[in-house]
């Protein structure tokens, strides 16, 4: 999302540490904001704005400003260091002077990144009673916590709840008490839908995914209302350069490879090698070029031995933490070679693995085991007889220096 572009004024909260930032991220847009109003005070004799004032300080803090730049002798004086004196602090913090200069209009954030600086950043105490919208993105992963927390935050703000009831709920560790999930977290917007406890509107039409992969998810999980933008297709160029079957959007290779277990997780060695394999072949196929590739699975520890050997540019990780991303082409690993587990199979958990993918979608597994639980077995019968293939019939598979 461009704000700059539509004309909104607003800033992305980050947490620190962050280092994929967009323009209208705050790290990015404070320093712009404060020397474009510095300067444009500067431009005149007349003593500016005590924000102004506070901006120049917070400028020249961080070495982006010079008193030579500068002719105003208000501004000047700001920033002038007094022999054996303190230097004098801004009369702002940082982000006030930014919400001073900006006013902005959106401001985003993950919840716990906007509560935490509503409840940091004392001059936001007024500011979130002018708060009259509150947008809840993936609404399926927060909690009662989340949302109680949010509620306090913004008490005269109008909630917007958006997400996927059959998508995955709230995390927890897997030895959480079952009682207190429900408490502390709890599936609160499935409920929420499932109650109708407050009005909502199904939105039923996917953007992502190819046709054929739309049809398969809605079939089994949204009563068959869930429909595709994208039309059609019998031919998948982007299979086709990576010397796969290209019938439909969707490859099944049949591995059968043994799993390890890992502690309480899995891996498969056999499914890495194969994986790493595919990743080495979509960067070095032309019809992949300014594509994106991910790699995922259901069990953290093969998502661990992916990611150590994977090449650079490839984005590695489990399922559940992949909810919300998309990739033009997605590799999911199921890992189990003996039986699927309740956790692989579960409506949610499928849901997502088999909708990453804006292109193409290439699973790694034992078919054998895959014709047993009913929504697998669902995708092996949406797929194409000649997109599923034993990785010994794939010639890249079969030998890496091809």
């Amino acid at each position: 999302m461009e704000l700059r572009s539509r004309g909104i004024k607003g800033t992305r909260q980050l947490k620190a540490g962050n280092r994929k930032k967009k323009l209208f991220d705050y790290p990015v847009v404070w320093p712009d904001v404060l020397r474009k109003q510095v300067l444009l005070e500067d431009e005149s004799n007349l003593k500016p704005r005590q924000y102004t004032i506070s901006a120049v300080m917070h400028l020249k803090r961080n070495l982006l400003i010079r008193k030579r730049d500068l002719r105003n002798r208000y501004l000047r004086d700001a920033i002038t260091d007094k022999p054996g004196e303190k230097p004098e602090q801004p009369a702002h913090s940082l982000m006030e002077t930014l919400f001073r200069i900006m006013k902005p209009k959106v401001i985003i954030g993950t919840a716990d990144t906007l509560r935490q600086t509503f409840k940091t950043e004392p001059f936001l105490d007024n500011w979130k009673t002018w708060v009259r919208n509150v947008v809840v993105d993936e609404s399926s992963q927060i909690g009662h916590h989340t949302v109680t927390n949010l509620a306090f935050c913004f008490p005269r703000g109008k909630f917007l709840f958006v997400g996927d009831a059959m998508q995955l709920p709230p995390y927890a560790e897997h030895s959480y008490p079952q009682n207190l999930y429900r408490i502390h977290s709890g599936p609160v917007f499935a409920n929420t839908i499932h109650r109708q406890l407050i009005p909502n509107l199904s939105l039923t039409r996917c953007y992502r995914c190819p046709s054929q992969s739309v049809e398969l998810i809605s079939r089994l999980y949204y009563n068959g209302q869930w429909t595709a933008a994208k039309k059609p297709s019998n031919e998948n160029p982007m299979l086709k350069g990576l010397g796969l079957p290209d019938r439909t959007p969707s490859v099944i290779i049949n591995t059968s490879s043994e799993e390890r277990k890992e502690g309480t997780s899995w891996t498969n060695q056999q499914e890495m090698i194969y994986a790493i394999r595919l990743a080495e072949r979509f960067l070095t196929t032309p019809e992949c070029e300014g594509k994106t590739m991910a790699i995922i699975s259901f069990y953290l520890a093969q998502s661990q031995e992916v990611a150590a050997v994977a090449p650079a540019g490839i984005h590695v990780g489990s399922v559940d933490a992949t909810q919300g991303r998309e990739y033009d082409l997605v590799v999911l690993l199921t890992t189990r070679s003996q039986e699927f587990s309740e956790f692989a199979c579960s409506p949610e958990r499928f849901t997502v693995a088999v909708s990453r993918h804006r292109e193409a979608l290439v699973v790694l597994g034992n078919t054998r085991r895959m014709i047993k639980p009913d929504n697998w077995k669902a995708l092996l019968d949406a797929t194409a007889k000649t997109s599923i293939v034993n990785a010994t019939a794939v010639p890249f598979l079969r030998n890496s220096n091809k």
